[in-house]
């Protein structure tokens, strides 16, 4: 069986997210968790603090980088050449989003060539329809629609030192699509959520010019029917099985 290194990045104390990512994470089969965090240590359980590695990476960040809320891709694309050294898989996902397959262990232990990509999902809030997100119940008991979004399609699975891009979108470089592979992102499962996630960036990284237009930015990204471009659609059973793996 292949050893796995999943890791993660948090710039804050608090991420409603993370505790669900690592509960998700430390489920697949012969895995490492390791969480990049900067400045506050992330305040999670002391069972799942049991579960990680926390590595601090405030060193890694100069006078001009320091003020952005996202680090330099290089932060990332050395830690993933550097877990690659000991590790057979490396995976990096940002603590909203989640890989995911119904044989992911089975997957994740086939030989593959340099990189394996996602097909993005984005689970979303149908407002007003549906209330703010509770996280002490189940997804498919709160949301039923969703979008299809190409931004998800990330190469995030490695086997070999591989150039991420910022975000690691290298859309069109890398083809190595696994039917039934997704990447369900819940960055945007719940407006109320993601307004008060941003006025902590923009509190956390005044000078850094985050969504300026704020109240247009919302009205795009949560706009019912559609959802930036896309339509919305109602989440298929499959997706929805996959969806209960999570929460």
């Amino acid at each position: 069986m292949k050893s796995i290194l999943i890791f993660t990045y948090t710039d804050r104390e608090k991420s409603p997210f993370l505790p669900i990512w690592i509960s998700y994470y430390s489920k697949i089969a012969n895995s490492k968790l390791v969480i990049l965090y900067r400045n506050e240590k992330p305040n999670i359980s002391k069972d799942q603090l049991d579960k990680v590695d926390l590595i601090n990476v405030s060193h890694f960040f100069n006078k001009d980088n320091n003020a952005k809320f996202v680090p330099t891709n290089d932060l990332f694309i050395d830690y993933q050449h550097e877990f690659l050294l000991t590790y057979d898989v490396v995976i990096y996902s940002d603590n909203d989003e989640f890989i995911i397959h119904n044989n992911i262990n089975e997957i994740l232990n086939k030989d593959f060539d340099q990189c394996l990509v996602t097909t993005g999902v984005e689970i979303v809030q149908n407002v007003p329809y549906e209330n703010p997100f509770n996280f002490q119940k189940k997804i498919n008991d709160q949301r039923k629609f969703m979008v299809k979004s190409a931004w998800y399609n990330k190469p995030l699975i490695v086997n070999k030192k591989t150039q991420w891009v910022a975000g690691k979108h290298n859309f069109n470089k890398f083809k190595n699509y696994v039917d039934g592979l997704y990447l369900i992102h819940l960055g945007k499962i719940c407006l109320s959520l993601s307004k008060e996630l941003i006025e902590e960036t923009r509190i956390l990284y005044p000078q850094h010019k985050f969504h300026a237009d704020f109240d247009s930015h919302y009205k795009n990204q949560f706009n019912n029917p559609n959802h930036k471009d896309q339509p919305m659609i109602e989440i298929p059973i499959e997706i929805k099985t996959l969806i209960d793996k999570i929460l």
